[in-house]
């Protein structure tokens, strides 16, 4: 009876410990390591559990009993383990429904920076445009009025020019002409003193 109990639990033990029973606790989000000392609990508390009745004098019967029950609570832990696992998956759900809305409102607020950015880096180049126009069209005036200056100054000139032009002219007319005159009569003089 208590060969035919251990063979038993060490079947049931082997069981436990595939990799049948830690890649479904390790899919519902527990780590590796986590998973193999879930299942190892498991696998352990089992075999205390085989190890205690084993070691008692108890009927044939009252183990089948005690295996039906340990099965059954086993069936309610692997249960367990898929509503966990489902559990987790729409927990990760909602963290990813969650995350992806915060990477949108991200995205929008990036974006409407970007264009807050945009919109004053366009405005700074339109008012330095106006500015700068502003300041070719000022220096085209001052350019117009210098030459204008220029052209006035140098008009008044030639006027100031032209004017001593004749003055001088007139000048020396009046020179040459009592010259002439001065050698005329002197000239005259003579002839009508030879005369």
């Amino acid at each position: 009876m208590g060969a035919h109990f251990k063979m038993t639990f060490s079947f049931t033990y082997q069981r436990m410990c595939t990799p049948t029973h830690i890649t479904p606790v390790y899919d519902t989000g527990f780590t590796p390591a986590q998973s193999e000392a879930m299942v190892s609990t498991m696998g352990v508390v089992t075999k205390a559990t085989l190890d205690r009745i084993a070691s008692s004098d108890v009927s044939t019967k009252d183990m089948e009993v005690l295996e039906l029950k340990l099965r059954r609570i086993v069936e309610l832990l692997q249960k367990d383990l898929v509503l966990l696992e489902k559990s987790s998956i729409a927990s990760l759900n909602n963290e990813n429904q969650y995350l992806k809305s915060q990477v949108q409102k991200f995205k929008d607020g990036f974006k409407d920076e970007v264009q807050k950015i945009e919109s004053h880096l366009t405005l700074d180049l339109n008012l330095e445009k106006s500015r700068i126009r502003e300041e070719f069209t000022s220096l085209d005036q001052r350019i117009k009025d210098t030459n204008n200056k220029i052209g006035t100054e140098v008009a008044g000139l030639r006027t100031q020019i032209e004017s001593q032009k004749s003055e001088w002219l007139k000048y020396f007319g009046g020179i040459i002409f009592s010259m002439v005159t001065v050698i005329l009569s002197v000239v005259l003089g003579l002839w009508r003193l030879i005369k």
